[in-house]
């Protein structure tokens, strides 16, 4: 691992780890950026006459030392192992350690920027990932953009040069955060404010379903569009109805189809390499495509949600509910097929067992999103202290109850990944969430 970072490869490598950091720290900062108070105090000072520098000081000086923070310790981390592998020496990891500090610094304004511009944002995001591929297919190029500049620190070419260039453009973007307070409005401060108190509530109870919901695309366009069509197939109806409701917002279905096909990729690759990278690979293929599917799953979770004694819409409860799963299911198909027909050419041998595995992984992070749907709000039981000679075992059981669909679907694919694994634990790992699901379905509250 540390001659492939120190390679030329391993250079490529962390430039486009920095790009997408970068570009995700902008898109970030739409939903939710580091100028946030308490409601009542961002309400009362956000719109006063104090400067926004002495407004906002503590919590921007906190989220940047943050940010820089987990850049250095990340960046020390791979100096120091490739000082022990003989790899580097010291120097070259101190001088790696500085460009990683420069590095948070721009992620950290991006963040800021991202806050007061939805445009800036969108359009930072798709420059930095333009600018990557730029260095990729011209490497000559790659000399004059900065995400560029930290490989070649990694790499130790240019000499001081690249440094120098990533520390000035780190100083002008901290020089222009006075002016990016000052643009900021105070109503867009004041969504975040109650958004950032709301996730805080949410997360303290265990609620990620409903912290999610607090981070979803408002509907913009389609609002007037048919979505009923006349037709005897409820399947067919509910497929349409489900499907012009998930265009209504075309950047969410757009990234969850993205990352969906990235997680077939990533499935794809994994269970025809194998070794310990390719086992990280499908397990964090299989989050990948869990958290893709959350955009496609919006009927199964508004079906699960209004099950009661007497059917809403004339049709049986159960009846409701898979006609809700037949778009997921069928979009499920179609990008994973679409990832492993991309993934293709990089892929050595496929086999029918292969290519089984990474199916039955799909399915799997689609029912788990049902029986997400199912699963309702944090038993009071499991609230209870549980005295044992090891400890109170119940925080450790409500984080998993919290999280069991990642766990369950990241297992998943890294088990996809091991040569010594059979399709047949997958399809074992696959009955017993479905009948997670029928457990959680029969005990469903009304």
């Amino acid at each position: 691992m540390s001659t492939y970072i120190a390679s030329g490869q391993g250079a490529v490598t962390i430039t486009g780890l920095i790009t997408f950091i970068w570009a995700s720290m902008a898109v970030a900062g739409v939903y939710l950026g580091p100028a946030v108070h308490p409601p009542f105090l961002a309400f009362a000072t956000a719109g006063s006459e104090l400067p926004r520098t002495k407004v906002f000081r503590r919590p921007l000086s906190i989220a940047f030392a943050l940010v820089g923070a987990a850049f250095v310790v990340a960046a020390g981390a791979c100096g120091a192992a490739l000082i022990f592998s003989g790899a580097w020496s010291p120097l070259r990891a101190s001088l790696f350690v500085v460009a990683g500090l420069f590095s948070g610094m721009v992620a950290a304004v991006l963040w800021l920027a991202g806050q007061w511009s939805t445009r800036v944002a969108i359009g930072a995001s798709a420059g930095l990932v333009a600018e990557y591929a730029l260095s990729l297919v011209a490497p000559a190029f790659s000399s004059a953009l900065p995400s560029a500049w930290v490989g070649y620190v990694a790499l130790g070419e240019g000499g001081p040069a690249p440094l120098l260039a990533l520390a000035v453009v780190s100083a002008a973007l901290l020089l222009a955060v006075p002016r990016l307070l000052t643009l900021l409005t105070v109503e867009g401060v004041l969504e975040q404010c109650f958004r950032r108190d709301a996730t805080i509530s949410n997360a303290a109870a265990l609620q990620l379903a409903e912290v999610s919901a607090l981070y979803q695309a408002k509907p913009t366009r389609g609002r007037h569009r048919r979505a009923v069509l006349r037709s005897r197939s409820t399947p067919l109806r509910f497929f349409v109805v489900d499907l012009v409701g998930a265009m209504r917002t075309p950047g969410r279905v757009l990234a969850g189809a993205l990352f969906a096909i990235v997680g077939g990729i990533l499935l794809a690759v994994a269970v025809t390499t194998g070794g310990g990278l390719a086992s990280l690979s499908g397990g964090v293929g299989g989050v990948v495509l869990y958290a893709a599917l959350g955009p496609f799953t919006d009927g199964v979770r508004h079906a699960c949600a209004t099950v009661s004694e007497r059917s809403l819409y004339g049709i049986h409860d159960v009846k409701l509910l898979l006609a809700h799963v037949t778009m997921p299911l069928v979009m499920a198909l179609c990008l994973l097929t679409i990832g492993v027909v991309t993934a293709f050419p990089l892929l050595v041998a496929l086999t029918i067992s292969d290519i089984a595995s990474v199916y039955l992984t799909g399915f799997i992070a689609l029912v788990l999103r049902i029986n997400g749907a199912l699963k309702g709000p944090l038993p009071l039981s499991y609230l209870a202290a549980v005295p044992t000679p090891f400890g109170d075992p119940m925080a450790i059981i409500r984080v998993a109850w919290a999280v069991d669909g990642l766990l369950i679907v990241s297992t998943a694919g890294f088990l996809a990944a091991d040569e010594s694994v059979s399709p047949i634990i997958l399809m074992a790992i696959l009955a017993t969430v479905v009948l997670i699901g029928v457990y959680r379905w029969r005990r469903r509250e009304y």
